[in-house]
């Protein structure tokens, strides 16, 4: 039994499919990496804050422990 070698259509068509699911890979894999960047700017930001925050804790401990001595 001889295998018939398909058509060069067969291999543009198979060629083109390829090129679709990639192209739908690439797509996705940007809009994912505008999400992590966008990620990562929200939790540097909520770092900051959560600085900020201890910073403003450690303030109000200071003056609550300062007004339980007198």
């Amino acid at each position: 039994m001889v295998k018939e070698t398909p058509p060069s259509t067969y291999w543009k068509e198979v060629a083109g499919e390829r090129q679709k699911a990639l192209d739908g890979v690439l797509q996705e894999n940007e809009k994912l990496h505008r999400a992590i960047e966008a990620k990562d700017e929200e939790i540097s930001k909520l770092w900051i804050e959560n600085r900020e925050l201890q910073g403003l804790t450690a303030g109000v401990q200071l003056a609550e422990n300062r007004l339980a001595v007198t």
